[in-house]
């Protein structure tokens, strides 16, 4: 009776270290795929929020380079003079 127990014990033994085997190799698997998913999440953030501060900055400098009534109105050519003479400003 003893033997029929010890090979029952080897293969669950044995069918134990194959299950721990693909655990921790599926478990490392699991990790790096994490870790590349938040890399790749982290550039995608990094990449919009430099977009998006470009565009902020380009969107400022139009508007102050288009503003053309306050560039007329703090002028002081003549075409100045006169929309500030005549109430425009």
């Amino acid at each position: 009776m003893d033997k029929p127990q010890k090979t029952i014990e080897e293969k669950l033994l044995k069918q134990l270290k194959i299950l721990n085997f693909w655990i921790t190799t599926f478990g490392v698997l699991l990790l790096i795929a994490l870790g590349i998913i938040g890399f790749f999440m982290y550039q995608t953030a990094m990449f919009v929020k430099k977009t998006s501060d470009n565009f902020s900055n380009f969107q400022q400098s139009t508007s102050q380079t288009l503003d053309v009534k306050t560039q007329i109105c703090q002028g002081n050519d003549q075409l100045s003079q006169l929309l500030k003479s005549s109430g425009y400003c």
